[in-house]
């Protein structure tokens, strides 16, 4: 195991075995540099060897400082178990506050194994990487947040174990949903805030989340955390339009303002924005045989409301529409799904999304399903399929424009198509 704070490798060739870690730097890091280092690590020696049990997942290369760089790489890491096996993993292993990996580079690197998994992760650069067999993700597991990402010029390919997801944000978690009165950059809850996430004792300090005005009045805007304590609660910056009694507010990790353009994906399943997903740009991006490119607002395990707000998904192109997934989706599609709408908040869980020149062939379609609000399709081609666009009868303001559609049996489908405003 290679570690250190602020040191480099190069041109060096790593075989292990029984491994935890490869190399890694550390949260105090601010610079660490990897370049042209070849590392094959294998969970066991031989079948008799029995790996000691760990809480920490398995990783090649993990990333916890500032300032990295990882370039011309070629790293497989093979999993032992769902979740383990990780290529590059970034952020601690809990909750890290205002420290993470930020400002990192991984460019024109082979990787090969289980999952990329960005945690705590803020300004970070993927570019021109292969990548086979590898989940890409920026989760908040065990954090709050996951932004300012720019991954573009990347090929991921063949994507099949755990849930398939080729890219996603995953991870379910929040702080609190309800009333809350505001004041300024002040926020004073309705009741106590309850902590939620995938550790056994969730992390209380939540700066950096997202509170969002899901309904009422004020709804569309974000704000962040800069403090909390009890039901007393400090936002980054006033609100334009102040919330009142009418207001839904939920508190929830964050993941966005994010860029993925001009990548290249094909066989696997899902390029989703799922759950808290807010001023994401998807564009230029081709896909053959995957389930689709989609953003999707829900209530992760019953933890909190993670809305999909005012993404953008422009010069897009799925090639090939029947995604590996196609059992539970169905043929492979652009657009929006809400899940879990009930008594407790049966309001917009989609806000503000954008769909632009998209073009989808071989029965793939766009979808915009759900309790979504102020949907835009506008300028897309959808060629060769059963369907053209489906809209839910839970979606409202809905607008479809000059989209052009081919070789397409049915251009206008779903029990809301009748309240979308369609411009020719």
């Amino acid at each position: 195991w290679i570690s250190g704070t602020d040191f480099g490798v190069e041109e060096l060739a790593i075989f292990c075995f029984n491994y935890r870690r490869v190399i890694s730097d550390t949260p105090a890091s601010e610079r660490l540099r990897l370049r042209h280092v070849l590392i094959r690590a294998v969970p066991e020696a031989s079948r008799h060897t029995t790996r000691k049990s760990t809480k920490e997942p398995l990783a090649a290369i993990h990333l916890q400082g500032r300032n990295f760089r990882v370039a011309d790489c070629d790293i497989y890491c093979r999993t032992a178990g769902f979740g383990e096996g990780r290529v590059i993993v970034t952020g601690p292993w809990g909750f890290a506050a205002g420290k993470g990996p930020y400002y990192g580079v991984i460019s024109d690197c082979i990787l090969r194994g289980h999952m990329f998994g960005c945690e705590n992760l803020k300004g970070m650069i993927f570019e021109r990487n292969r990548v086979e067999g590898v989940c890409c993700s920026s989760t908040t597991y065990w954090n709050n947040f996951s932004q300012d990402v720019y991954v573009a010029n990347n090929h991921i390919q063949h994507v099949y174990g755990g849930d398939r997801e080729i890219m996603t944000f995953d991870a379910g978690g929040g702080a609190y949903f309800g009333k809350a009165t505001a004041a300024g950059t002040k926020l004073t809850l309705a009741a106590d805030p309850v902590f939620k996430d995938y550790a056994p004792t969730p992390h209380t300090d939540y700066r950096g989340a997202a509170v969002y005005v899901l309904d009422g009045t004020g709804a569309g805007q974000v704000r962040f955390v800069t403090a909390n304590e009890g039901r007393t609660w400090e936002v980054d910056r006033p609100w334009i339009v102040p919330p009142d009694g009418t207001s839904v507010f939920s508190i929830v990790p964050y993941r966005g303002r994010n860029l993925f353009v001009n990548n290249t994906f094909t066989d696997g399943g899902a390029v989703q924005l799922y759950g808290s997903a807010a001023d994401v740009i998807v564009a230029g991006n081709k896909g053959a045989r995957i389930d689709g490119f989609f953003t999707w607002g829900l209530n992760p395990h019953g933890w909190g409301w993670q809305p999909a707000w005012t993404s953008q998904f422009l010069d897009n192109e799925l090639t090939e529409g029947s995604g590996y997934g196609a059992r539970i989706w169905g043929p492979a599609f652009f657009g929006i799904a809400t899940s879990n709408s009930n008594e407790q908040y049966p309001g917009p869980l989609a806000r503000g999304n954008v769909f632009r020149r998209n073009v989808l062939h071989s029965d793939s379609y766009i979808r915009v399903e759900g309790n979504t609000v102020d949907t835009l399709v506008e300028g897309c081609a959808i060629k060769h399929s059963g369907t053209g666009i489906r809209v839910g009868k839970t979606a409202t303001g809905t607008v479809l424009r000059k989209n052009v559609f081919e070789d397409v049996a049915k251009p206008l489908d779903g029990d809301g198509s009748g309240a979308a405003v369609v411009v020719p």
